[in-house]
Parts: structure tokens; C-alpha cells; sequence
């Protein structure tokens, strides 16, 4: 059985079964622990399952390990760690050191999941002083003790990222040599080595494929050290404090923002097709370049979402307003606030000019099969989309001027009517379903949404012909009519949207107008009304949007017009609802499922191909959800509840509108002495008027958008599924022992 082991896990074998301490001093042993030829993924990942798992039932090495002697692996953590930081002191010029590094930091990245597992390794080994005065040899090179040297204090996780950032700027490893021949990582200026043209970068770094591989792999071992969440229960998310993030987001090293500069311009600066031409990813394979832009997109997307949080107020999040917080208390994240500070419309431009083009070139339709590359970005795209968009109103007010605004609201529509079914990407509809909230708010994203729609791209709704916003209606009753579960608590925000912006939707299309009136039905049912004591509001929104185009935008709305007369029962039925006997009504077992008076597909496989997340994020904690379950409601209406708020129904326009309108239907109709077309009674339509019948207007009510503390667990949830299944093959972590969600694999 021996025969297959590598000579690396017969070392580390031989290691574990070890009873007496190793000194960290003992240069020489150390290194002959890591091997000096290059290693490959697919075989340190094979050794580190072996060793953390155990080899045809054996007893794994990490429990053999623990019986023994703890503090041997706690040394050879230690010496790993010490081994990148003492690679950022010193010149990499020979090719076999840099060989070395980077089988240090490929060693650590599959290593590191493993670790996570165990809650004890946090205070003993991770929060635990990093070792000084330790002399650690490379093949080519033996770093003095100096180069070593600490204050005893700093805890071995800081030394580990300070090391990444370092090793982000290093000379001969992820940037090309300088002019100073003695620079190293640890004392090159950052900021004149950003590694992609574009925010404060004119050009970009003269780099090699070797240089986009070791770039790859720092910036993926930085994300596996700020994995920890992925290995914590779900109710105990905040019951630590982030220091990673806390000491990576706060400028406490002088590396950290080039960093995220560098990874904010090489994800958006990403080009899939290669070099512009048809086959250009044929011609130039680019997988370290596409590896490396994902997970820029994750980090970036992960620095600017954090915000330091005081301690006494991190354990438990509340919807009540919080008092501020000092700086010197809460922390600050340099990043963030840069986003929400970044002003230059060139600045601007680049981000949204490239958010766009992503997203459009992942979904172009071309003419030369598989010319092309189709790169999976788009939920890391609309995350920092969202992000931005919500934290900078310069950039929000930008992109709705802009020309690109459009450009980035058809692929945003697209992956909500997508992705809508897989439970894993319910965080992704949310955010989605959020962006466009926010934006709704805005009089000039309206208004922009009455043009006519060209894709570029082969949209997901077949047969689509129409303007934005009908794309819009069409994909919120799809999304809303989903069977997906975890989607009920957005039915507010979404019709939220619509409400928004129905004042100024000219024109929508007969599909458009049926999808419409076909939410108010659902939504207007009593078996979805009693099912929940807030579920009328739904049905009030969605009353307002209709009053909002026929109040100020009948001339041209004639085909909603003539839906809302064709199925007046409807608007009837909810006047007329009753419901006998209500208070002696048991709770009510609701099993309306709305999913069923719609066509959908069945649920799209994961990403990846082989894994996926098992259990749903499920309903936002702290927002009111309407609930259209199989299960048991408390609620139990009453005849008293339903009067208090059906007399306040805002019907009025609707019914004076009917009252004129369908009588003169139908005498057109008793006039022909044949059937009447539906253009006919469209044209009719069209030359009808309300003038002068219909209630002065409520002034135009907008509802903002507004974040709330308790939606930030979520993304957490959210985020961190995403990052695990994008690192699925090869699996980073899919072969450790998660805790923040379930999932299975599944073979196709």
C-alpha cells in the first residue's frame, strides 16, 4: 500500500507518527519536508485528502497527529507560514526558489480548509504567536535570522496575510524584476505595480503566463485564509469577530489597497475573447487568467462589502437604527470607502463600461460555432454592480445616464428568469431583485425602460419581443410565480418595483399586460389573501400600479387597457370577496402553489457539474414574508380584519374606467355584423379617452430602497456557497467538512 504514497506523505507520515517534539529550529529537517520539484494540484490534493482523511480506512495522519504530538503540526503550519514570509524578504532570482514558493502556497491552499474544521486550531495555532528567530533554508538561499525576526506578538494568521500581500508584489514571482536589483517584496512601493491599466493604473504590467499562475495562487490562498465562515454554524456567524478581514480591509499594511486596486482593474479589465478576434482563446489559452480574474471578483466583492462592526453590537443584528460608531471602535474598511467616495467619470466609465461588457460577452450569440468564450463572472459582476451601485450615488446617477445602463439591465433580467429554480442562486435573485429596487427609485431608470429591447445575446424568454420594461414585468411574474421557496420574501420588493415605476411605462406589450393582471389574481386570491395577515398589501401595490398607468400613462397603454376589460372579473371578484364564517375559522392550511399556472423548466444543474448546495437560504430574517407554503399558518382571519382594509381598496379609477370602456366594447362589438378582431378593439382603444373622468392623481409615491443589518447573513450564506462551488474543480473545499450549509454531490 506503501507503493502509492508520495514521497511528500511518506514525509509527513513519518512526521505524525513522531512522539517527540521537532524544534522549529531544525533548519534541515523542515526542508526536506517540501519537495523541490514542482508539484501539481491534483497531487498535493490527493496527499492532503490522504493525510487529513486516512487511506483505505486507515486512521488519518491529522489524527495521528493529534495523538502524538499536536505541536508537531502546529511546527509545520509554523514553518509553512514562516517559509512565504521569509520568501517576501528576500530576491527570488533563481527559479528552483520560486518553484519552492510556490509549492508552499499550494501545500497551504488545500491544506488550510482541512485546518478550519477543527474550532481549537483557532486559538492555539492561528491566534497564537508566530515563531522568531527561526532560520528557514531554501534551496538556493539560507534567510538570516533577522530576516525572521518579530516581536513575538503578532499572531501567526496576520503573518500569513501580511506574507500574501507581500508575495502579491514580488519581484521575479507575480510581477516582473525592477530596476533595483535588491527589491524585494516586502519593501517595493505597491502602488507603482499595480498589475492592470484602468482605476489610477494608465497601463497595464508587462507580465507573463507564470506571472498570472503565481498571481492565481496567492490571491486564492488569501481567500482560502478568510474561508473561516464557511466552517461555522449558521447561528454562530457572528459570534466572532473577523480580524482577517478587519486587518486586510483597515490599511494596517501598506500593501492592501494596491492589492485590491490590482484585483478591482484585472476583474473588470478581463477579456474572455482574447486579443478581440473570433477563436482568440483558442489561439492563447488564458485558464490562469480566467482562475485569476474569479477570484479577484471574490475578493473585491468581499473587501467592499465588510464593514467593521464594534463588539457590542456584532453578536445579535437588529432592524433598530444603531448609534454611530467611532472609527477608532468600529473600524474602518479603506476600501469601501474609497468605492463610495470614487468620483472621476473616466473612473465611472470603466467600471460600468466593463461590468457591461462582461456581461454581455458571457452570453453573445456569434456566428462562428464556439468562437467565442463563455466565462461564468456574471455573479460576481452583479454583486460588485449591486455594491457599488447602492454605496456611491455618484455612480448610481452616472450609470443612469449612461449608455451602458441598458446594456447591463438585459443580462441582469436574463440570469433572474435563469437561475430562479436553483436554490443555490437564491442569493443571486435576491441581489438581483435588490439592484433593480434600488435603481426603480430612480425617475430616469423608468423612463429609459420604454426602449425597445435588442438583444445581443439569446434570451432565456423565448420569442420575446418588446421594450425593457415588458422584460421586466415578464421576468417578475416568472420569478414571483417560481417554485423555488426561498424566493417568497422578495414578492414585496418585487411588485416594490413594479410600483415604482409603472407612472412611466408606456406602451406595454399584450404579453406584459396578461403577466400583469395574472399577479393580481394570484395575489388577489383569498386563498392567498387569508393567508397572512400583511398579504393584502400585495394586493394594494399592485392596485396603485394599475391607477399609475392608466391615471398618467393611458394614451398608449390600450393593450393593458384592453386585458384589464377582458378579464374584469378579476378587479370584480376582489370587491365581492367574502369570506362566511371567518370567525370561527380554524388557521388556514394553505397549498396554493402560484408555480402552477405557469410554465417552468425543471432546475438547471450546478455550475460546477458536480456538487450542490442541498439546503435553501431560506426567507430573510427580520422581513416580513407572505407566505403561500404547505404548512399550518397561525393566522386566522377575520370578518372584522377583512373590512378594515377592503373599504380602503384604491379602485376608484379602475372602476370608472370599466364603466366607460366596456360598455362601448361591447356596443362596437353589437354593431359589427361579424366578429370583431382584437386590433380592432385595440385601435379603438387607442383613440378612447379618460379626460376629464377619472379622480385627480395621487402624487407619484416612490419607496426606497433600504438596507437592513439583518440582510447582511445572508450574503454571507450566499456569498460563501458561491465561492465554494466556483472552487469545486479542483475542489478547494469540497472535501472538507463545511458547516455553514449542506450540500452533495452528484454525478451527471
Amino acid at each position: 500500500m506503501g507503493a502509492g504514497k508520495s514521497k511528500f506523505y511518506l514525509a509527513l507520515e513519518g512526521l505524525a507518527q513522531k512522539k517527540d517534539d521537532v524544534a522549529m529550529q531544525d533548519s534541515e529537517y523542515w526542508s526536506s519536508l517540501i519537495p523541490v520539484a514542482a508539484l501539481t494540484e491534483e497531487a498535493v490534493q490527493v496527499d492532503i485528502m490522504n493525510f487529513c482523511r486516512g487511506v483505505e480506512g486507515t486512521q488519518s495522519m491529522l489524527s495521528t497527529f493529534k495523538e502524538n504530538n499536536l505541536k508537531n503540526l502546529h511546527s509545520f503550519v509554523r514553518q509553512l507560514v514562516l517559509r512565504l514570509s521569509a520568501a517576501s524578504k528576500v530576491v527570488l532570482s533563481s527559479n528552483t526558489d520560486r518553484i519552492q514558493l510556490h509549492n508552499v502556497i499550494i501545500l497551504l491552499t488545500y491544506l488550510i480548509p482541512f485546518l478550519y474544521e477543527d474550532d481549537n486550531l483557532e486559538e492555539s495555532l492561528w491566534k497564537g504567536p508566530t515563531p522568531v528567530g527561526v532560520v528557514i533554508n531554501f534551496k538556493r538561499f539560507t534567510s538570516t535570522k533577522e530576516e525572521v525576526s518579530g516581536s513575538g506578538n503578532v499572531p501567526l494568521i496576520q503573518t500569513l496575510l501580511s506574507a500574501l500581500l507581500d508575495l502579491s508584489f514580488c519581484p521575479h514571482f507575480t510581477i516582473p524584476p525592477t530596476k533595483d536589483k535588491d527589491a524585494t517584496a516586502h519593501t517595493i512601493d505597491a502602488a507603482q505595480y499595480i498589475w492592470s491599466k484602468g482605476i489610477q493604473c494608465p497601463k497595464t504590467l508587462s507580465s507573463t503566463s507564470v506571472m498570472y499562475k503565481h498571481r492565481a495562487s496567492v490571491t486564492r490562498l488569501l481567500l482560502v485564509s478568510l474561508s473561516t465562515t464557511l466552517y461555522t454554524q449558521p447561528g454562530n456567524l457572528y459570534a466572532r469577530k473577523n480580524e482577517r478581514m478587519r486587518f486586510l480591509t483597515g490599511g494596517y499594511h501598506a500593501k492592501s489597497f494596491p492589492l485590491y486596486l490590482s484585483m478591482l482593474n484585472t476583474f473588470l479589465g478581463y477579456d474572455p475573447v482574447g486579443y478581440g478576434m473570433p477563436y482568440g482563446h483558442k489561439l492563447v489559452p488564458d485558464m490562469e487568467s480566467e482562475l485569476l480574474a474569479q477570484v479577484c471578483g471574490q475578493l473585491v466583492s468581499l473587501f467592499t462589502d465588510f464593514w467593521p462592526e464594534d463588539k457590542q453590537f456584532a453578536p445579535e443584528l437588529s432592524e433598530q437604527p444603531r448609534p454611530p460608531l467611532e472609527p477608532w471602535k468600529a473600524g474602518v474598511n479603506k476600501m469601501s470607502n474609497w468605492i463610495c467616495n470614487l468620483q472621476g467619470e473616466e473612473d465611472l466609465e470603466y467600471i460600468a463600461m466593463n461590468i457591461a461588457r462582461l456581461l454581455e460577452s458571457e452570453l453573445a450569440a456569434t456566428w462562428l460555432p464556439d468562437s467565442q468564450k463563455h466565462v461564468n463572472l456574471h455573479s460576481e459582476l452583479i454583486i460588485f454592480l449591486w455594491r457599488v451601485t447602492e454605496s456611491n450615488s455618484i455612480f448610481r446617477e452616472y450609470l443612469l445616464r449612461s449608455k451602458y445602463l441598458l446594456a447591463i439591465i438585459g443580462p441582469l433580467l436574463h440570469h433572474l428568469h435563469e437561475e430562479r429554480l436553483e436554490a443555490s442562486s437564491t442569493g443571486l435573485e435576491r441581489i438581483g431583485i435588490y439592484l433593480l429596487l434600488l435603481l426603480s427609485t430612480e425617475r430616469n431608470f423608468a423612463v429609459r425602460l420604454n426602449n425597445n429591447f435588442e438583444p445581443s445575446f439569446r434570451l432565456g424568454v423565448p420569442g420575446f419581443h418588446g421594450s425593457y420594461g415588458d422584460l421586466l414585468l415578464q421576468i417578475v411574474h416568472v420569478v414571483l410565480t417560481s417554485p423555488n421557496k426561498g424566493l417568497m420574501d422578495l414578492y414585496s420588493h418585487a411588485i416594490t418595483i413594479i410600483v415604482n415605476v409603472s407612472p412611466y411605462l408606456k406602451a406595454i406589450s399584450l404579453v406584459a399586460a396578461n403577466k400583469l393582471v395574472h399577479l393580481f389574481e394570484i395575489f388577489s386570491s383569498p386563498r392567498f389573501l387569508f393567508a397572512s395577515s400583511s398579504n393584502h398589501f400585495l394586493v394594494f401595490h399592485l392596485l396603485e400600479a394599475f391607477n399609475n398607468m392608466i391615471q398618467y400613462q393611458f394614451e398608449g397603454n390600450q393593450q393593458l387597457v384592453y386585458v384589464m376589460i377582458r378579464r374584469r372579473a378579476v378587479f370584480k371578484k376582489l370587491v365581492m370577496i367574502s369570506a362566511p364564517n371567518l370567525e370561527d375559522a380554524a388557521p388556514l392550511d394553505i397549498v396554493y402553489d402560484p408555480s402552477a399556472t405557469t410554465d417552468t423548466k425543471s432546475a438547471s444543474k450546478p455550475s460546477s457539474g458536480q456538487a450542490k448546495i442541498k439546503s435553501s437560504l431560506g426567507p430573510l430574517e427580520g422581513h416580513e414574508h407572505f407566505s403561500t407554503t404547505h404548512t399550518k399558518t397561525s393566522f386566522i382571519p377575520t370578518q372584522q380584519w377583512l373590512e378594515s382594509w377592503r373599504s380602503k381598496l384604491p379602485l376608484l379609477p379602475i372602476q370608472i374606467m370599466l364603466d366607460v370602456l366596456v360598455p362601448n366594447v361591447e356596443k362596437l362589438c353589437a354593431d359589427k355584423s361579424k366578429t370583431v378582431s382584437e386590433t380592432e378593439i385595440l385601435e379603438f382603444l387607442k383613440k378612447g379617452t379618460l379626460v376629464g373622468l377619472l379622480p385627480v392623481p395621487d402624487p407619484i409615491r416612490i419607496r426606497k430602497y433600504q438596507w437592513v443589518p439583518s440582510s447582511s447573513k445572508w450574503f454571507m450564506l450566499y456569498f460563501w456557497s458561491l465561492v465554494f462551488l466556483k472552487h469545486i474543480e479542483p475542489p478547494v473545499f469540497g472535501l472538507s467538512a463545511v458547516k455553514l450549509f449542506h450540500y452533495e454531490r452528484v454525478q451527471y
